[in-house]
């Protein structure tokens, strides 16, 4: 239970700071302050073509895990797309190791594949207008069998490069944070990963 406090006290700090470091950024008139505030919840409508949004990335990070595992390396890939504003949908794949802290036990190795919905925040107020929160869930498979996972996600990706075209396409670099929560009595975790994203 204390993992667990810990882990989500971790989240709720990377949220605040995604909300000061936009705040210390912009400082909206009080006039802007209504127009920013209504536009950060997108009015959700029907896309077209070239309104969906879609994109591939690949993710590398760490992955936390509770109990006797020391913070270990996760990379992976996935794509997604935006079916409808400002919700999201995409897949994931993951592999992690982590090392045991016992002497003569052996490491955590997961592959995770997991798909993820999220809500897309608008606006014009820098970070939270490129922010998500979201939930991912599906299989992950250690050494011994595969297991249920369910996992909230918070994250931003902040616009680098961007190429005109028949299509608007870009290059997005951000972060993307969840906390694995896994079926029996496998070990939950923190995950925290940098993603570049190419969105075309």
């Amino acid at each position: 239970m204390k993992h667990t406090a810990r882990v989500l006290s971790v989240l709720s700090i990377l949220v605040s700071l995604a909300s000061v470091t936009a705040a210390s950024a912009y400082s909206p008139s009080e006039s802007q302050s209504a127009e920013i505030s209504s536009s950060l919840f997108p009015t959700p409508r029907e896309v077209y073509q070239e309104g969906l949004d879609p994109y591939v990335f690949v993710t590398a990070g760490l992955m936390n895990p509770e109990g006797s595992y020391n913070t270990g390396g996760e990379y992976g890939f996935g794509f997604g797309f935006q079916p409808y504003i400002p919700f999201g949908l995409g897949m994931e794949m993951l592999a992690s190791r982590n090392q045991s802290k016992h002497h003569g036990t052996r490491d955590l190795e997961r592959t995770t594949v997991l798909v993820r919905a999220t809500y897309n925040f608008g606006g014009s107020t820098p970070i939270l207008k490129d922010s998500y929160v979201g939930l991912a869930t599906g299989p992950t498979i250690n050494q011994d069998a595969t297991y249920f996972a369910l996992a909230p996600v918070v994250g931003f990706d902040i616009p680098v490069r961007e190429w005109s075209g028949e299509y608007l396409s870009s290059v997005t670099v951000g972060l993307d944070a969840k906390y694995m929560m896994v079926s029996s009595d496998d070990a939950n975790g923190l995950s925290v990963n940098g993603a570049l994203k190419y969105w075309f």
